[in-house]
């Protein structure tokens, strides 16, 4: 009797290990978005054009910077964003190359494993973007 109760005890020890280190592990591999992010955009009604790069620097001071191209042209831009839930939206104004201002406000859906997908829309009313990013270590 002792030897299955002994036995028993042991198991659910193991098991509680085995459940806790999941645990874990799924609570570090989740992605603050806080950090640099890195991917490409497609310009809407325009199939004809490549996939362009685009870097978002997201602060934790609620400021960011994002770079990208267009037709080889770097541009860079500054503004400031926010997180409600897995909601992520910014405004900027472009400071390098292209129109300046040409103020765009981006939403994007946030994925704490390491992904956000959204639109950009130019409020200069000169188009818009869908992009797609990840977060580098």
């Amino acid at each position: 009797m002792k030897g299955i109760f002994l036995l028993s005890l042991l198991s659910c020890f193991f098991l509680a290990s085995a459940c806790e280190s999941e645990i874990k592990k799924t609570v570090e591999t989740e992605v603050d978005i806080v950090g640099f992010w890195e991917g490409t955009y497609t310009t809407d009604g325009r199939p004809e054009l490549e996939p362009q790069y685009l870097n978002l620097l997201i602060k934790s001071d609620g400021t960011l910077t994002s770079e990208g191209s267009y037709l080889s042209n770097i541009r860079i831009n500054i503004g400031t964003w926010d997180l409600e839930g897995d909601i992520f939206k910014y405004q900027v104004t472009n400071v390098y190359g292209g129109d300046v201002p040409n103020p765009q406000v981006g939403t994007a859906t946030f994925d704490t494993q390491g992904r956000l997908e959204g639109s950009i829309v130019n409020l200069s009313g000169t188009g818009s973007v869908r992009f797609e990013m990840v977060k580098r270590e």
